[in-house]
């Protein structure tokens, strides 16, 4: 069975979120802080965190500039992330 027939759009936002969270809590930066330097509302980066949105790339590129990431780190191992996720 491939990752694709198992893994929900709302899992993989959780994951991705999760991510995200993780990475700015590193750069002890304030979720409102993260958003302000994104050019984004709080609300809609709180709801990328916890997964309840699906972002765009662009958005996500706002994001991973701010934090001062290459976009990829999202993304490193995450299918390992998803079969765990199951």
């Amino acid at each position: 069975m491939s990752l694709t027939s198992n893994i929900q759009k709302s899992q993989l936002a959780k994951i991705i979120g999760n991510r995200i969270r993780s990475l700015r809590k590193g750069r002890k930066m304030s979720i409102e802080e993260l958003a302000f330097s994104s050019d984004m509302e709080y609300a809609q980066l709180s709801r990328i965190e916890r997964g309840v949105v699906n972002c765009t790339t662009y958005q996500l590129f706002k994001i991973c500039t701010s934090l001062d990431q290459q976009m990829a780190v999202l993304f490193v191992n995450i299918e390992a992330e998803i079969k765990s996720f199951n």
